[in-house]
């Protein structure tokens, strides 16, 4: 590092390092400031600070400046802190626009919200009933007054929960209150199904409903096996070789059965059956009374009679037949098991599985 100022490109002849103008070197090079710059940051850290004490040994003047622009600096900071301390509290308008934060944030601590807890419960068919919280947020330091009611969703009141209304009565300083809803247990085999649980808008006091959590959805699981109880000690006890084809074939006619589009139309689709087979065995009798009769006697009364008891009945029983479509046997059957699996392990709200 002794040599560091032999060898520095373009040392000017000046020992002043600080010049601001360009100076002529004894190899006939020039040197700015920024080539001086630029060779200082490629030494390493120690080679810096042997330059750096070298400086301060040769101009004490540097150090002296250095050491008063650091006092500067020192009193620059003090002055700001002071002038930031002495500003006023009061904000100013910001482009036309008043400041109303802390306005909003007064406005909601002083706000009452009632809702549930969430948007979704569960519970299973087996428990006697489902018990839903309904909460207050915001401001408690006074009385709150919310009804409620329940509302039918792909469960019906009465088959799987016993329909429910009242009024909750929150006391200062009161956060959570309960709504309980009576569950309905059978020995038949249903999917999830669901109802809802809604917070009214009247004779609401003391608070307003949250925009999202005013209502709430209830899942209900059925615990039973499919398609019925009556195997379900075999099924539990892992026996399921021991359990009857031809009964558990039954007992899934009877879990369709439960359908009204399945029974009804079963029940008229035996009918029509029957009715054709009425008719064609009508139809033994008429040719012989049109051999022994019409033929014979040569009677063109009978002729038509014959043709229109043979005729009417068929376009008739045609006409029914393509009716049989619209009765949905079938596809009410299949629709059950599609929509069952849906239900049982998909939580799509109404909207989303009627455009499915």
């Amino acid at each position: 590092m002794e040599g560091f100022s032999s060898v520095l490109p373009g040392q000017p002849e000046t020992d002043k390092l600080g010049s601001s103008t360009d100076t002529k070197t004894k190899g006939g090079y020039t040197s700015t400031k920024e080539e001086i710059a630029r060779a200082l940051m490629k030494l390493s850290d120690a080679d810096m600070q042997y330059v750096v004490r070298q400086m301060f040994t040769e101009r004490p003047d540097l150090q002296i400046a250095m050491e008063k622009g650091e006092d500067l600096i020192q009193q620059d900071k003090e002055d700001m802190m002071a002038k930031l301390m002495s500003m006023p509290s009061e904000k100013e308008p910001i482009n036309g626009l008043e400041d109303g934060f802390e306005d909003d944030f007064q406005t909601a601590a002083n706000t009452t919200i009632v809702q549930f807890s969430s948007s979704t419960y569960y519970c299973d068919e087996d428990q006697l009933q489902v018990t839903v919280d309904v909460i207050r947020v915001g401001n408690l330091d006074h009385p709150t007054e919310v009804r409620y009611m329940t509302l039918d969703g792909t469960g019906i009141a009465g088959q799987r929960y016993e329909a429910a209304s009242g009024k909750l009565k929150f006391e200062k300083g009161e956060l959570i209150k309960h709504v309980q809803v009576p569950l309905i247990q059978d020995d038949l085999w249903n999917t999830t199904l669901e109802f809802k649980i809604e917070l009214l808008q009247d004779e609401l006091s003391g608070a307003t409903l949250d925009p999202n959590l005013f209502q709430t959805r209830v899942h209900v699981v059925d615990t039973s096996p499919f398609p019925t109880i009556k195997y379900q000690r075999l099924l539990f006890e892992r026996r399921v070789q021991d359990i009857p084809k031809w009964g558990l074939l039954i007992e899934y006619f009877k879990l369709n059965l439960e359908n009204s589009a399945v029974r009804l139309g079963t029940a008229m689709t035996i009918l029509v059956d029957q009715l054709q087979n009425v008719y064609f065995g009508s139809l033994l009798f008429i040719k012989v009374y049109l051999i022994d009769h019409v033929i014979t006697a040569q009677s063109e009364l009978g002729l038509i009679v014959v043709i229109l008891v043979m005729g009417v009945p068929l376009l008739i029983l045609h006409m029914v037949d393509y009716g049989k479509l619209s009765w949905r046997v079938a596809d009410s059957s299949r629709s059950m098991l599609q929509k069952s699996i849906f239900r049982k392990f998909l939580t799509f709200k109404e909207s989303s599985r009627g455009n499915l």
